[in-house]
C-alpha cells in the first residue's frame, strides 16, 4: 500500500518502493493502489507540442483561455 511519503528521483521521477527498488510512477501507483491511468494532455503541453496544428485547424481558440486544469477532448 502507498505510504504517506514516496521517495521520488528528482531527475527521472521514478519512485523507490519499500524494498528499495526504483519503479516508474505509473507502475508504483498501479502496484500499490486501485488507481488506473488514462492518458490525456494538459493545456500547456498541448500548446507546446501541437500549437501549429491547433492554429492551422482553428482549434486553438477553443482552449487558449480555459483554466489550466481544463482541456477539450476534441483537439
Amino acid at each position: 500500500m502507498l505510504s504517506r511519503f514516496l521517495p521520488i528521483c528528482t531527475s527521472c521521477k521514478q519512485i523507490r518502493d519499500d524494498r528499495g527498488y526504483w519503479k516508474q510512477i505509473k507502475t508504483s501507483i498501479r502496484d500499490n493502489s486501485e488507481v488506473e491511468f488514462s492518458h490525456s494532455i494538459c493545456p500547456e503541453c498541448a500548446k507546446k507540442l501541437y500549437l501549429n496544428y491547433l492554429k492551422k485547424n482553428n482549434r486553438f481558440r477553443k482552449f487558449r483561455n480555459l483554466p489550466k486544469t481544463t482541456l477539450p477532448l476534441d483537439i
